[in-house]
């Protein structure tokens, strides 16, 4: 069996792997803070442009919090210690 992920992180299929992951973490939070803040506009549970604006305000600074974590997660993967 090989692994795409092997100790050299010079392999050019590692830096691509690691790469798209990066792309994928990002585009899920956005995706995701975005979503929350249109679905709650969308569906009236927002009415007035300052709840509007509070919304928006919440839902980007949950975004850059998961973003946080979820890169915290992929340099634990990509660098960390590897049994």
């Amino acid at each position: 069996m090989s692994l795409c992920w092997d100790d050299q992180a010079s392999n050019p299929a590692n830096l691509l792997i690691a790469e798209l992951y990066l792309l994928g973490i990002a585009s899920a939070v956005y995706h995701l803070a975005n979503g929350v803040a249109t679905g709650a506009e969308v569906l009236e549970f927002v009415t007035g442009s300052a709840q509007k604006e509070s919304l928006w305000r919440c839902c980007m600074g949950a975004g850059v919090a998961f973003a946080v974590i979820g890169m915290m997660a992929w340099y634990a993967f990509a660098f960390g210690a590897h049994p």
